[in-house]
């Protein structure tokens, strides 16, 4: 998230909050979702952090898929962390959404994280 931060540019992908951090990796787009959710519609890193990871291929179906980062401290902070049971701090989480086929996420994810670790790896 702070390569996004320090690297990437402002863009507003939805109309639940503006002015997203955002990253143009090659053939995709990653969005940072504020970890207050509607208390920083914004995207302002000053009123807090950063937990969800949107990234969106225009190309591809599903166009979105959505990673939940669980830090240190925000287990039992309701505001921070939705209703997912079993979630442990320290740990990434990808937001499964009904019709989706697990086998076919993992598979696509694989190849936007290559091109994600590949990208950081340059810069």
């Amino acid at each position: 998230m702070s390569f996004i931060l320090e690297n990437g540019d402002r863009e507003t992908y939805c109309t639940i909050y503006n002015h997203n951090p955002h990253y143009a990796f090659e053939g995709f787009d990653v969005y940072l979702n504020p970890e207050t959710r509607q208390r920083n519609v914004i995207c302002n890193p000053t009123l807090s952090g950063f937990n969800v990871i949107a990234l969106r291929d225009i190309n591809a179906y599903p166009q979105y898929y959505y990673m939940l980062t669980v830090w240190t401290g925000d287990a039992e902070n309701e505001e921070i962390t939705p209703d997912i049971p079993g979630t442990e701090e320290e740990n990434v989480y990808l937001l499964q959404f009904a019709g989706i086929d697990q086998n076919t996420t993992a598979q696509h994810l694989d190849g936007y994280l290559s091109v994600i670790r590949q990208t950081m790896g340059s810069h």
